[in-house]
């Protein structure tokens, strides 16, 4: 029996709109290059960022990147330094952006410390409204 996707899954996703404004800012490893992009989905597994057509479609499947921060939607800021791969590419001509669904490579106790701290403010935060 082939088990969905959903049941394969260790972790939940929690989901974020453009408008929760979670930004995620990336680097290239050995590259001094940064990208800044919203990130729609996260879980203790990976998570999937967009960025607009004129930013993205510079990367592949297989390509590694690091997850260096996230930024809240008041600018709280939290320092991460997660390893990822590109896993899959939503490539779609009819949106407006590039999707890019990442998967952790390594992520070290003071990253999961810190992605806890992000994810708990940003619950709060969002009852907050």
């Amino acid at each position: 029996m082939n088990k969905t996707v959903e049941e394969k899954r260790k972790f939940n996703r929690i989901p974020f709109s453009y408008t929760d404004n979670i930004v995620g800012n990336f680097a290239f490893p050995g590259s001094k290059e940064n990208i800044a992009a919203h990130i729609l989905n996260f879980s203790m597994q990976g998570l999937y960022f967009a960025l607009r057509n004129e930013q993205g479609g510079n990367l592949s499947e297989g390509d590694k990147l690091i997850l260096v921060e996230i930024k809240g939607p008041k600018r709280t800021s939290y320092i991460v330094d997660i390893e990822m791969e590109v896993a899959r590419i939503l490539d779609n001509p009819e949106l407006e952006h590039f999707g890019y669904g990442c998967k952790f490579i390594s992520f070290p106790e003071s990253s999961m410390n810190q992605i806890r701290r992000f994810l708990e403010t940003w619950f709060l935060e969002s009852r907050e409204d």
